[in-house]
Formats: structure tokens, sequence, C-alpha cells
């Protein structure tokens, strides 16, 4: 949970010293990201053994991924009375968000998107102690800094620090130093896996750079494009761009993060021709809400340093860059590496299908990977709840813009239909709020909030939504990033609700066109995921290509032996259709004896999806499809969807077990089933020919 501070105060302590110069062994510089750590003075390593508060030791210099951070920002003065380019005050608004982002005018501050991209699992607090206010110090050097590089005014300025700190005991466990106007360089330069950071030239403004300059702290390396140098990967923050404030990593980053552990799936197993996987995977904001099951993961380790993620463009990824809504395979070798977009795939013709090979991949043998699906869910929203008769009031009210407005039924978003709240916005209102306090309390599963349209709509952005229960205790908080026209929150459980609260920070303007409350779904909301398909291929071009179509069905593919003179031909199943959704509705599975002269057979009625009257006929192979709380069903199919509302099977199942298998709102996904024995290929000797064993490839790989 992020803190918030009050507003920064009018005077702050200014920290002065005599200079103590120390020239560092080796520096190399990047105004756009770091390239390496400087080396520490035998000056600093006595200092590091005399007193540890003001410096953190070398043993716990590698800054965690995950914790509570507490962050110092160091604003330097030089002799000559040069100042940074930005404010203090813009500063920790930048950092923290200690007013609300109104000042840095930014989309998020820096621990507000590390919170939203860990999933809570880190965040930057600002320091306190002597002279610092908001997390901000103020440090007067005694030299001149104009003409130095960012690099040696940091080195100085931190070393001055370090020397006053002794006595100030100030605590830390990152730092970044703001340099004067005059410094060269443009950027921030940060040391790899360390503790801190130097601006110059105003970067501190941008919280793009500063996002990217913590990343270098936390291990990561830059991101780019083949052949076109280290930066350019769009689609994450070590690569990318102006204006990217509401997106995250790139797959690789991601996975070295240990923030997703449990959507990790490892496929670096398959490594023998004819070998191949499929996947599941969904977006990080589906995964970090709980919106995926068993069958889902977030991030793939392919092998040959090859990594990847479907880059869904909603919620916390609303913002990303590029390669919206594709799946997006990196290359980087090791934890600390660069990493660079091999390819983006589509659910299209054109641009579905990637093979790499192995010098690319420095393996004995060629991957190809190839998009099967790219599902949207549909939106499950359950009954709304009448607020009408709730108490709604706010911090304050503009122009006769009751609070009540929120909860008159009235949907017009505009100012002038007369139902959009509005608060006063002067100094008298720091951090702005709406509340909505039931007459009961209700169980609470989705929130939708609108947002004035006609003008001002940016005025939402990182709204905070707040819940509380029957005994007044806050269950729920959440930064609402970007603002939309109507925001869907789904919470990813049930929440008992008798309190809603939505509040900005800072000195701003609220107003909503509406707030509604839905009650729990017997529908359970299904995550967007793409469907992926990994072969492994020996490059001779002699094998029949793997693709999704020839894998529909079968659960495990056969690994031939080291011995060439085997091979294996999985069967193949039918299976469910390409854009079929089996979602079931909420009327219950039925039994059909001897309809119209046909053997008997089951049928579920589903949510309107794509018509398949496959395969048609009856006595099928079974297709193992899995059901609620990862049940396993194996029926014969006749029909998948016919008129796209029912999908008919046979089974040897009960029908009490198929409906609580098959239950009301479930998405019905497809388990791979047992191929055939393999058989082997004629060999010229008679004797010793071996053996093939089975090597079991899931739909969802080990995780082990």
């Amino acid at each position: 949970m992020r803190l918030h501070f009050n507003a920064y105060l009018a005077t702050s302590l200014v920290i002065s010293s005599s200079l103590y110069h120390v020239t560092a062994d080796s520096t190399t510089t990047s105004i756009r990201g770091t390239r390496s750590a400087s080396q520490t003075s035998s000056m600093e390593e006595n200092l590091l053994t005399s007193n540890t508060r003001f410096l953190i030791p070398k043993e716990r210099r590698l800054l965690p991924h995950e914790g509570v951070m507490r962050t110092i920002i160091i604003r330097v003065t030089d002799g000559e009375g040069k100042q940074p380019i930005t404010d203090a005050r813009r500063e920790s608004d930048t950092w923290f968000g200690t007013h609300g982002l109104a000042l840095a005018g930014n989309l998020n501050s820096l621990t507000g998107l590390y919170e939203q991209c860990s999933g809570g699992k880190l965040s930057f607090v600002p320091s306190t102690g002597p002279g610092v206010v908001d997390g901000v110090l103020e440090l007067a050097v005694s030299q001149n800094m104009t003409g130095l590089h960012v690099s040696t005014a940091g080195q100085i300025a931190r070393n001055e620090f370090n020397l006053l700190n002794q006595n100030l005991g100030i605590e830390f466990d990152n730092y970044s130093i703001i340099c004067p106007y005059g410094v060269k360089g443009s950027g921030g330069l940060a040391q790899t896996r360390g503790n801190h950071q130097f601006y110059a030239g105003g970067a501190d403004r941008s919280l793009e750079l500063v996002m990217h300059e913590f990343g270098h702290t936390l291990g990561f390396h830059h991101s780019g494009l083949p052949n076109e140098g280290d930066y350019d990967d769009n689609s994450c923050m070590m690569g990318c761009c102006a204006g990217a404030q509401q997106m995250c990593f790139n797959a690789a980053k991601s996975w070295y993060s240990g923030w997703y552990t449990e959507g990790h799936v490892m496929l670096n197993h398959l490594s023998t021709p004819g070998q191949w996987g499929k996947v599941n995977l969904v977006g990080i904001d589906d995964y970090l809400r709980g919106v995926f099951g068993e069958s889902n993961s977030f991030v793939a380790n392919i092998g040959g340093g090859l990594f990847m993620v479907f880059n869904r463009k909603k919620g916390i990824n609303s913002g990303v860059k590029a390669y919206g809504d594709e799946v997006v395979i990196v290359q980087q070798w090791g934890e600390g590496g660069r990493s660079k977009v091999l390819a983006h795939l589509a659910n299209n013709e054109s641009n579905r299908r990637v093979e790499f090979n192995r010098i690319q991949l420095y393996t004995d043998f060629d991957i190809a990977i190839e998009v099967c699906n790219i599902v949207f869910a549909p939106v499950v929203t359950g009954p709304q709840i009448d607020v009408t008769d709730g108490l709604a009031t706010q911090s304050s009210t503009a122009a006769g813009a009751e609070a009540t407005r929120a909860i008159d039924g009235n949907l017009d978003q505009s100012w002038l239909g007369g139902s959009v709240t509005h608060t006063s916005g002067d100094e008298e209102d720091l951090d702005p709020w709406w509340e909505l306090s039931l007459v009961e309390a209700q169980q609470v599963q989705h929130v939708r909030i609108f947002n004035r349209n006609d003008c001002c709509g940016s005025r939402l952005n990182n709204a905070i939504l707040e819940l509380y229960n029957d005994e007044g205790e806050l269950t729920y908080r959440h930064n609402l990033g970007a603002a939309e026209d109507i925001k869907e929150v789904r919470l990813g459980e049930n929440y008992l609700v008798s309190r809603v609260k939505i509040q900005l920070l800072g000195y701003k303007v609220l107003s909503l066109a509406e707030v509604q409350l839905f009650a729990p779904s017997q529908l359970r909301q299904e995550p967007d995921y793409a469907s992926v398909l990994v072969s492994i291929s020996d490059g001779s071009g002699s094998q029949e290509a793997i693709t999704c179509d020839s894998t529909m069905a079968p659960s495990i593919s056969l690994s031939p032996s080291s011995s060439p003179t085997t091979s294996h031909t999985p069967t193949v199943y039918t299976a469910v259709p390409k854009d079929v959704v089996l979602l079931r509705d909420d009327v219950p599975c039925v039994f059909q004896s001897n309809p119209s002269q046909h053997p008997d057979r089951f049928k579920c009625t589903i949510q309107p999806t794509t018509a398949s009257d496959e395969p048609g006929d009856y006595g099928n192979a079974p297709v193992g499809l899995k059901g609620k709380d990862g049940c396993l069903l194996f029926v014969s199919p006749v029909t998948w969807s016919w008129a796209g509302t029912a999908f008919v099977f046979e089974s040897s199942a009960s029908l009490e077990a198929i409906n609580n298998c098959f239950a009301a709102g479930v998405l019905l996904s497809e388990m791979l089933v047992v191929t055939d024995s393999p058989t082997s290929a004629p060999f010229s000797s008679p004797t010793n020919n071996p053996s093939v064993t089975p090597s079991l490839v899931p739909s969802s790989a080990p995780t082990n």
C-alpha cells in the first residue's frame, strides 16, 4: 500500500560541508541508462567499516526485488548556487506521489507504478531524518559543478553526503542524486544491481526515465530490437520511450523479477525433434487480479534464451507502446543480460508463426512458435445492487454538483446533463473524496465507475478506490491507473461492502457521473488468453511441420529415441475447433434418450459462440475437457456448437457428474489426451531395435 505524506513544508534544511573530492577508478556513462558501475574508493571503504548508518554496507547494496525500500532524494546546490532544474516538491511527487501527481503532471508515480507492476510486492517510500522533507534532502557543496559530467558530479555529492550522514544518521535503502543545472548530461545514470542513480539536465522530471533507472538498480539491463542497439523495445520500461507511464516489463525481465512465479511455465525441457507443448498465456492484468486458472500461465521460459508473454493491452498494461494484444518473444541470456525482441505474433495468417534456427538459439535443434488462438473472454457481471437509498457524500461541492448525482441512475456523462458531481478544487480541499454508505452491507464482486466525458476525463487518473466492510475495516484498496470513459473494476473475489470511497491525491477536482455496484455472478470471469504452440524440429526440412491443427488433441508427444531409425507420428483426434468458446450458460445439461432416432447423447447449452456442427457423427475419439475446479471428463463430441449455442456429446459419465463438472458459467478448456503407441520404422538389422518412451508434453508444462 502506498504511503501518502503531508504537503511539502515551506522551508527545508540545507545541509552543507567542505568539499571532499574523490576520483573514481573507472566510469562508463549513458545518457539514457547505465552501462556499468563505478568502483568504490578506499575512502569509502574506510567509512563503510566505521559507520554503517550513512551508507548501506556492501552485502546490502543489491536492491531486492521485493519489500518496502526507503529512498532518499539528494538535491544538490553547487558552490555557485546553481540548483537542479526541477524543484524539490515536483521531485517528491514524481518519486512518491506525495502531492497526488498534481505537481509532477504524470499519470503515475515511481512507487505507484512499481506497486502495480509487482502486484504490491515492491514499493519505494520516502526516507526520514534530519533535514529530509517528503523524502528530499537539500545538499549544498562548495565546488562549482558546471561542466562536470553527471557521473563525476554525482560521486562528489555522494561522498559529501556520506561524510555528513555519519552524524545525521539518515537510514535508507536507495538514494537518488539530482545534480545542479550546468552539469553535463541530460539523462540518468544508474549502478546495475546497485542502490543509487544520478540525474542531470531535468531528467528527473520524466517518470519513464526514473522508472527505467530504478530498473537498473533491480538488475534489469536494456531491451532493444535486433541490429538496432540497446533500446526501442517499446513493450518494456527498459527499452521504451516518452509517455510510457502505464506499462511494465517484457517477458525476460518479468521472469527474472520473481514477481510472477505462480504464472511461470517452463518449456525448456523440449529439446528433441518432434516434441511440442501448448500453453495458454494470460496478460499481466488478469494474472495480478487473480483472473486465471490452473491451465493458464503468464510468462514462458522456452529455452535458447527465449521468453514469451501475451502482451494484453488493458488495465495495468493499458498504456503499452508496442505490440499490444500480441504474443511477444524476446531473447535474453542470463538474469542481468540485455534482451532483444525477436518476434511479435498475432492471431492472423500472415503473422502467427515464427521459426528460430539453432544458430540463433545456440542449440542443436530449431524451435517454432505459433499462435493457435487469442481469446477475449466475455465479460461476466452479476446483478446490479440498488444503491439509490444509500448516503452519498463528498469532501466539497462546487456549482451545486452534489455527491448524490453519482447514484441517481442517470448515466449522462456530460456536465450539461446535470448528473455529474464536482468538488471545489480549492486549497481547502486537499485529496478530494467521494463516499457512499450503504443501508446494509452487500456482497460486491464488481464496481463500475462512469467518468465525465465531455471534458476533463483525465482528472480521474490514479483515482484510489477503497472498500470498507460492515465493521469499518478497509478490505480493498486499488489505484485505478489511467482514467477511462467507463472503468470496470473486477475485484477478483467477493467483498462484503458497507462503504465505498473514491479519492484523488493532491489539490484536484473529483467528478463522477455514476458509480454502480454489482453482486457476485454465478458465472466465473474467465481470462483473456493466447493459446501458443512451441515445437521442436531438426531443421532439415524433411520433417513434417508441427502446427496448431496437427496438435489439437494428443496429450503426449512421443519423443524418438537417440537412434534415428525409430519415428512416430501422433494420432490426431478431433478437438475443439478454432474460434469456438465452450462457455457454459446457466441452464443445466440434459440427457437426450434416442432423440430423433439418434443414439443417446448429452446436450449442454453454451453462451453464443462461433457455430460448428463438427464432427457431425457419433462414436468419435474421446476428448478430455477440464471444467469446474479442475475436474476432467472425457467426452466424444457430436457437434461442438450446434447453432452456436449447444454442445452435444456422448459420454459414459452420469448426468450428475457432467453437471457438477460442466457447471454454469464455467469455461470448458481442452485437455490433451493419450495418443497411440509408437511404431518402429524399418531397420536394416533385426536386432537391437530401440524402444520408444513417451515424453509427456502437457498443455501447461511442469513448473518444477
